[in-house]
């Protein structure tokens, strides 16, 4: 992949993942606990598929992308 690609899917990753955890609170003020612990766990699975599946392989690719002392 070229690096303008990597870097723009990259930026748009690091915006999802902004999105879904700042989502977690607007669960936990409208929902019961386990609502609030399932979306939790769906979440964390939706962050480290994306995480494995697309950004390690970009980060692997440009390591440059990659945030400063994360493991890839």
């Amino acid at each position: 992949m070229n690096k303008e690609a990597a870097k723009s899917i990259n930026d748009l990753m690091m915006e999802i993942t902004f999105k879904l955890e700042s989502s977690g609170s607007m669960v936990k003020s409208n929902c019961t606990e386990e609502e609030f612990r399932r979306y939790s766990e769906a979440v964390a699975n939706i962050l480290g598929e994306m995480l494995t599946e697309i950004m390690q392989p970009i980060y692997r690719e440009h390591p440059e992308l990659a945030p400063e002392g994360l493991k890839y």
